[in-house]
């Protein structure tokens, strides 16, 4: 190495020596930190993608048939012959068919427990199940037995995942479009009226009002509304009399409110009206 740098060899040729000292193949192309593209998107992000309790059960169901499917290689291989007699002595008619609880009992004989729900789901997506929901609901027992054993594929259907419906489903993302795309109804009243900025300090965040624990605002208080929101607002206080007598002066001083009133106009009134009885 002493050699090397006394000479004044570039230090690119310098690397490269050594390159070919480490080395006994060319050096791998190698980029580090590329980042890999992620498999979700915004849509994922925007649509409630869980997948519906029938799928959930269904992709449980062939979990547990392909568990079960393994677990049960040795025991169907040994006492496979006894249990296809017993089951053609229990078939009378020799149909070649049996109800599903009578085929899980049979098994149970021979120490074969199995989940009846899960099965019978699996059972009705490979659309083994004869005349399925009504009481001659009954079941191949040869199939069934083929679809137990490991020896034998599973039967090939659809897929397994339902079509998703993310194209219909109302997410808040297109609620939220929707509603900026409606039209303005047109009420002078409501479009004429100016609030001022709601603002907080310190004094509302230590000591907060009654209103504002409630989430309301002061453009709550001074906001026009019809007769039916304030005599809703106020019904637990006056009896319809009284109320009619205080709205009827409100509409006689505001005129041109359109026979809409605030809470605090109204409030301003009632106790007038009290302080004067």
């Amino acid at each position: 190495m002493r050699k090397l740098l006394s000479r004044a060899i570039p230090y690119s040729r310098l690397i490269g020596s050594c390159r070919s000292l480490m080395y006994t193949c060319a050096v791998p192309d190698i980029t580090f930190g590329t980042p890999l593209r992620s498999t979700g998107d915004v849509k994922m992000l925007l649509n409630n993608t869980v997948p519906c309790d029938k799928s959930k059960r269904l992709v449980e169901a062939i979990s547990y048939l392909n568990k079960k499917r393994h677990n049960l290689r040795k025991t169907l291989d040994y006492n496979m012959h006894e249990l296809k007699s017993l089951l053609e002595r229990s078939d009378k008619d020799k149909t070649g068919y049996l109800s599903l609880i009578r085929i899980m009992e049979l098994l149970a004989h021979f120490h074969i427990r199995l989940d009846f729900e899960k099965i019978r789901v699996a059972l009705s997506h490979f659309q083994m199940i004869r005349d399925e929901g009504c009481a001659t609901e009954r079941v191949n027992y040869v199939d069934f037995f083929r679809l137990l054993s490991i020896n034998e594929p599973l039967p090939k259907t659809g897929s397994m995942s339902n079509v998703s419906d993310s194209c219909s489903m109302e997410t808040t993302y297109r609620l939220l479009c929707d509603d900026r795309n409606k039209k303005r109804k047109n009420d002078p009243i409501v479009i004429n009226q100016k609030f001022k900025e709601d603002k907080t300090c310190v004094k509302d965040l230590v000591t907060p009002d009654i209103s504002i624990l409630r989430g309301l605002n002061s453009s709550d208080f001074s906001r026009l509304r019809p007769k039916v929101e304030i005599e809703r607002i106020f019904r637990s206080l006056l009896p319809k009399d009284k109320f009619e007598a205080i709205w009827q002066n409100l509409m006689i001083e505001y005129r041109d409110q359109n026979e809409m009133a605030s809470v605090i106009q109204f409030r301003t009134e009632m106790h007038n009206k009290i302080e004067t009885a």
